[in-house]
């Protein structure tokens, strides 16, 4: 088995992804034909019973937004994100996570 190309962080639970398909795959020139693609990549994921997953948007940088129904533990989350890896329409798989900067300092105020 090949190595993931995906980075899982954490032990979980994991319920939010995004994925991006190539842009010249069905799912990735018609975002309608996403939630078959997840249904089909979820029934191959080796997670029992398999997660129901939800396509929730396509997002600004062409990539689909999902959720799963359940909260996916560590395992369960590679087991998914494997099956994603394994598409050879997917370009890459995700966990959606909150990202930010560090807290904006405030500057010293310049006395005149």
């Amino acid at each position: 088995m090949a190595p993931a190309s995906f980075e899982l962080t954490g032990e979980g639970p994991f319920q939010r992804f995004i994925v991006r398909y190539r842009a010249d795959s069905e799912p990735g020139r018609d975002k309608a034909a996403v939630p078959a693609r997840l249904e089909r990549t979820a029934a191959a994921a080796a997670v029992s019973p398999p997660p129901q997953l939800s396509w929730q948007r396509r997002l600004a940088v062409d990539a689909d937004l999902f959720t799963a129904e359940r909260p996916l533990d560590r395992q369960a989350a590679i087991s998914l994100m494997r099956a994603f890896d394994d598409d050879p329409d997917v370009e890459y798989i995700e966990v959606d996570r909150m990202k930010g900067i560090d807290p904006i300092r405030p500057m010293p105020m310049r006395g005149d």
